[in-house]
């Protein structure tokens, strides 16, 4: 992560928003999700949508989908490509919750947030990429953000937007885990991995 610090005022991000992210390729992003963010806008006072910059055509199309769900075009953010992903990793700071999408699951960006200090919240599906962040949710003990239902998926982040203080609890928890969580230790899971094939040549011979 970046030694750079940001604010929100670089990204023309209000500072009393509750802001949330939403760092996925814009394929990921369907009409289900685009109908769930917008009852949570609409519901989260001075709420805001933090989506990954896009082409001019993919911008147009999601700008008009929030528009058709009653969404005020303020409440819709674009975030530029950063000079560097540690800059990106750096950003995170400034929103307050990563809204994952549902069919296709953040992956790698999910990591990027959970490592950068950014919770998140997901639903749980049935296909593998669709419980890839569930996974993730688990192996740190925070299946309190896994919700079953796009309801619960809703309320869980209704709940972070009216109560900043589990919303501080909850970063300070994943800051905690960074440390000694499996998900972080990139050594070990080599480790971990290497044994596994040795074990299997061992079998072989």
């Amino acid at each position: 992560i970046s030694q750079k610090k940001f604010i929100r005022k670089n990204f023309n991000l209000p500072n009393d928003a509750f802001v949330m992210a939403a760092f996925h390729k814009n394929y990921k992003i369907t009409i289900k999700e685009i109908n769930s963010w917008s009852r949570i806008l609409r519901k989260a006072k001075n709420s805001i949508i933090w989506i990954s910059d896009t082409n001019s055509i993919a911008k147009e199309n999601i700008y008009k989908a929030f528009k058709e769900r009653l969404v005020n075009s303020e409440q819709i953010h674009f975030a530029r490509r950063m000079n560097t992903s540690e800059e990106h990793l750096s950003r995170h700071s400034c929103a307050d919750i990563f809204v994952d999408t549902f069919n296709f699951n953040a992956a790698s960006t999910a990591i990027d947030s959970l490592w950068s200090g950014l919770p998140i919240v997901t639903l749980l599906g049935r296909s593998f990429t669709a419980r890839t962040c569930s996974s993730f949710l688990k192996t740190l003990d925070l299946d309190s953000l896994i919700a079953s239902t796009i309801d619960e998926y809703e309320n869980k982040i209704l709940e972070l937007a009216n109560n900043p203080h589990l919303l501080t609890q909850l970063k300070q928890n994943l800051k905690n885990l960074k440390k000694t969580n499996p998900l972080f230790d990139s050594k070990k899971s080599t480790q971990d991995l290497e044994n596994i094939y040795i074990n299997v040549l061992k079998d072989k011979l």
